[in-house]
């Protein structure tokens, strides 16, 4: 014999939806931890990025305008080495 069951239709049903998503949200909150300290994690994570960015480029930049002018860079280290 089958089991019927009364499932929950239209206003009903929505609020049960989020009831549920409510408790899962609090669940894993309590596993990961608090949203404060998880956020305050992937700030500091994105600073890091920014800063090896910033300096990634900056020295890049550097050896690139060394790389154009090797060769006064040569001369010059050179003539400074002979005084």
């Amino acid at each position: 014999m089958a089991k019927i069951y009364q499932f929950p239709q239209g206003e009903e049903r929505a609020k049960f939806r989020k009831e549920i998503a409510r408790e899962r949200k609090k669940r894993f909150a309590v596993k990961t931890g608090s949203t404060f300290v998880k956020w305050l994690g992937w700030g500091w994570f994105y600073l890091r990025l920014l800063v090896a960015s910033v300096l990634h480029f900056i020295f890049v930049f550097v050896l690139a305008i060394l790389g154009a002018f090797k060769w006064a860079v040569f001369w010059l280290g050179g003539i400074l080495c002979v005084i």
